[in-house]
């Protein structure tokens, strides 16, 4: 049942986000300027960034990678190859090779990051519920990150997870499997939602 309702609402949100591009409103995520001071503190804190190259109907996180390299942050993109994904700091720090799906990723001879080098990951998802569950692509390559890194042995990852979708992809529950990521915060177009204890909270 939970994956045919994910299946439906994958169906839902790409014909929203196909409206959306017909309306040319997909957006950009904002810089660090626009977060909360206690959530400012907390990125600028962060010495490796998980980021990703968007597809047309996901946010650019152009100008918050910006200010994070200005404040010394080194940022790895992910990689995928077959079934699993794996992330590098890319040479020049720029993506340059088209990937399975047309994305830019980095090359294989870039360095390599393990999970419990990441201070801060950015997750990209078709949709979040305001309780920090993440409704993927249905490839399961996050999970499966996740969850490998771990079972390898790898430890346990102790940095920050945030979300990041346009907020008419934003939904008030989601179902989930125990597999599925949850997040601490979503990023939007117009700026961070904290999570906790599973609850979006507003006193930002």
């Amino acid at each position: 049942m939970s994956r045919l309702v994910k299946n439906l609402l994958r169906k839902v949100v790409r014909d929203r986000n196909r409206s959306a591009l017909l309306e040319d409103s997909v957006r950009s995520c904002p810089g660090l300027d626009k977060i909360p001071s206690s959530w400012r503190e907390k990125l600028l804190a962060a010495r490796m960034v998980a980021a990703y190259m968007p597809l047309p109907d996901e946010l650019d996180l152009s100008a918050m990678l910006s200010d994070l390299r200005q404040n010394g942050a080194q940022v790895c993109f992910p990689k995928v190859d077959g079934d699993d994904m794996a992330f590098y700091v890319p040479e020049a720090s720029a993506c340059q090779i088209k990937g399975r799906f047309g994305i830019l990723e980095p090359s294989s001879d870039s360095e390599p990051v393990s999970l419990t080098d990441m201070d801060l990951v950015f997750v990209p998802a078709m949709a979040f519920s305001e309780e920090g569950v993440r409704l993927g692509r249905g490839k399961g390559y996050y999970d499966k990150f996740f969850s490998s890194s771990k079972s390898a042995g790898s430890g346990a990852f102790s940095g920050l997870l945030i979300g990041v979708v346009s907020k008419r992809n934003l939904f008030l529950h989601l179902p989930s499997d125990p597999w599925d990521l949850t997040v601490n915060a979503i990023l939007t177009e117009e700026g961070l939602i904290e999570i906790k204890n599973g609850e979006r909270m507003d006193d930002q």
